[in-house]
C-alpha cells in the first residue's frame, strides 16, 4: 500500500463503499452522460444544418422519448465502457471507489454491460446499498459484485488476498 495514501484512508481501502460515496460518484456520471447527450443533440443539430433541409441554425431537441432513450444508452455505453477494464468510472474515480467481484477481481464485460443495465433499468435497487449491512445494491447481490474504496487501483496491481472485499 502507498505511503501517500493518509493514515485514515489507509483503514478503510478495499472496504466497502457506502451509499453517500456511491451516490456522489453517480452524481458525477450522470453529470458526464448529461455532456454527452448534449453533445449527440448538438451534432445531430449540426449535421441537420449541413446535410438537411433546416435553415437558420437552430437546436433541434428529439422527442422527451427519444432524449430518454439517447441518455439511457449512453448511460449503459459509459458505464460498461468504464466498469469492464478497470471498474473505474470518471465519478469513481475521482472518488476513489472501483467496481469488483465478491472475490475482488475485476467485472469483465459481460457483468460491467448486466450491472450498468440493471442499474439504469431498476435504480431504486442501488440504494439497498444503504440498509444492507454490507453494503451492497441489489445489483451487487444479483451479480455477485462490490463498490470498494480503491484509490491506487491495487485491486488492478493484484493486491494481496486480505486486500480484498
Amino acid at each position: 500500500m502507498s505511503a501517500a495514501l493518509p493514515l485514515d484512508a489507509r483503514a478503510i481501502q478495499r472496504g466497502r463503499a457506502g451509499l453517500v460515496s456511491r451516490t456522489a460518484a453517480g452524481m458525477l456520471d450522470l453529470l458526464v452522460v448529461a455532456i454527452g447527450v448534449l453533445a449527440a443533440v448538438a451534432a445531430g443539430s449540426v449535421w441537420r444544418f449541413f446535410f438537411g433541409s433546416i435553415g437558420a441554425p437552430r437546436l433541434v431537441w428529439p422527442s422527451q422519448l427519444g432524449l430518454a432513450s439517447l441518455g439511457a444508452i449512453l448511460l449503459i455505453v459509459y458505464l460498461s465502457w468504464g466498469w469492464a477494464p478497470t471498474g473505474r468510472t470518471l465519478g469513481k474515480r475521482i472518488l476513489g471507489l472501483a467496481v469488483v467481484k465478491a472475490s475482488g477481481a475485476p467485472v469483465g464485460s459481460l457483468a460491467a454491460f448486466v450491472r450498468a443495465v440493471l442499474c439504469v433499468v431498476f435504480p431504486i435497487g442501488l440504494l439497498w446499498c444503504g440498509v444492507n449491512r454490507s453494503n451492497r445494491s441489489i445489483q451487487d447481490v444479483f451479480l455477485g459484485t462490490a463498490v470498494v474504496y480503491d484509490w491506487h487501483g491495487a485491486r488492478r496491481a493484484g493486491g494481496r488476498a486480505s486486500d480484498r472485499p
